[in-house]
C-alpha cells in the first residue's frame, strides 16, 4: 500500500507541477495527502485492532 501511495503521489505531483516550481514546496502537499495520511490511517487501524 505504501508503494502504491508513493507512486500515486509522484505521478500526481509530476502532472500538477508547473515549470519553475520549487520541488520541496510543490511536492509537500502531495506527500502529506497521498502518503502521510494513508499511512497514519493504517497505523491507527492496526493499533485499534491489537487492543
Amino acid at each position: 500500500m505504501l508503494t502504491a501511495c508513493s507512486q500515486g503521489a509522484m505521478v500526481a505531483w509530476w502532472l500538477l507541477a508547473e515549470r519553475g516550481d520549487s520541488v520541496v514546496r510543490s511536492a509537500y502537499p502531495m506527500v502529506l495527502a497521498l502518503i502521510y495520511l494513508p499511512v497514519l490511517v493504517v497505523v491507527l487501524r492496526n493499533a485499534k485492532q491489537e487492543r
